[in-house]
């Protein structure tokens, strides 16, 4: 049997690494379109305010381990098309920009989310990122190194938003959040959000809450920020409004996903296509008190997700119960928890 895995990171690596301890002699080829595998992207924000020193510490294996156990890893190819009635894909070498085709007997797509960009004027300035890779958080990493960047301004003030305005504050910047919503931590409760934001303000973070960005201004990179309410001076902006399932390259292959691109997966992580799994950031589960399609892209639910799909191509009848949104994040002092659907 050859399986064929997009995506090398959580879900794709769980399952790569469960089914050779499995059954060693499946045969396991990996495409992932970053230089990375197999890291904790919780942990980013604390590599981002120096916590964590080396970014080499999120990595839980690499690439070389996994080659070790007989896993054919490529980096840097993108898979840019899946045609499911001959069970082939089509790939892009990043490096030297070659394009071939590969076949497979049983697919599993784990290629994760992309941190969502505002479409907005000015939003092609220098000086606007995200948090959505590795690769992203050694860029942050480095730019915040520069001592002429001191007003920072954070988008949205969700999980990411919370955590790097913490990392912000240990590095001595200036921090700004900017929400449309009336509260931090809009899927938390209001009195969780009350007490996160006056905890945030308390560490010097300036919040402005039912505040609609509008737009960008500088000459090549951002100087300005616009929103409804006023214009506000920044030497750096962080946008973390949330984040896309990496699906885009799928719109025309037949498989059945939400408004947002996420993957339909019943309890065996099977989509509608037989011989075609998913798992990950780039899917939806089952929600255990609904029984309704919930994107929560969480790293336990990949990890977890992907164990159970290499159970099942095993041979062995595993399946995956559902989400009911557990989630934990730090701000500053405070640990804030929350599950269920309220």
């Amino acid at each position: 049997m050859k399986l064929v895995i997009i995506g090398a990171v959580a879900a794709g690596m769980s399952a790569a690494s469960k089914l050779k301890r499995l059954d060693p002699s499946i045969n396991i080829t990996v495409y992932e379109k970053s230089k990375d595998v197999s890291y904790g992207a919780c942990g980013m924000p604390y590599y981002v305010s120096g916590e964590i020193e080396d970014d080499q510490t999120l990595v839980a294996r690499t690439p070389e381990e996994f080659r070790k156990k007989g896993i054919d890893l490529h980096l840097k190819h993108e898979v840019t098309q899946v045609d499911h009635h001959n069970k082939e894909i089509t790939v892009r070498g990043l490096e030297n920009d070659t394009k071939f085709s590969a076949t497979y007997d049983v697919l599993l797509i784990a290629t994760g989310a992309g941190a969502i960009r505002l479409p907005i004027e000015g939003s092609d300035l220098g000086g606007i990122i995200t948090l959505g890779t590795l690769e992203d958080a050694r860029n942050m990493h480095s730019v915040l190194k520069d001592e002429s960047i001191q007003k920072v301004a954070v988008i949205g003030a969700g999980y990411i938003g919370v955590e790097i305005s913490e990392s912000l504050r240990k590095l001595g910047k200036d921090v700004r959040i900017i929400e449309q919503m009336p509260q931090v931590l809009p899927k938390f409760s209001p009195m969780v959000g009350e007490v996160v934001g006056q905890n945030l303000r308390e560490n010097g973070v300036s919040l402005h809450l039912e505040e609609r960005l509008e737009k960008y201004t500088g000459k090549d990179r951002v100087e300005a920020l616009h929103t409804d309410q006023g214009v506000y001076e920044v030497d750096l902006v962080i946008e973390a409004i949330g984040v896309k399932p990496a699906t885009r390259f799928l719109e025309k292959s037949g498989i059945d996903m939400l408004e947002n691109g996420a993957i339909k997966v019943n309890s065996k992580m099977e989509t509608n296509i037989e011989g075609i799994y998913a798992a990950g950031d780039c899917a939806a589960y089952p929600h255990k008190l609904t029984g309704e399609m919930a994107y929560i892209p969480l790293g336990t639910h990949a990890n977890k997700a992907g164990r159970v799909i290499a159970e099942r191509i095993s041979g062995l009848d595993s399946v995956f119960h559902g989400v009911i949104g557990s989630s934990v994040l730090k701000a500053f002092e405070l640990e804030v928890a929350r599950t269920g659907l309220t």
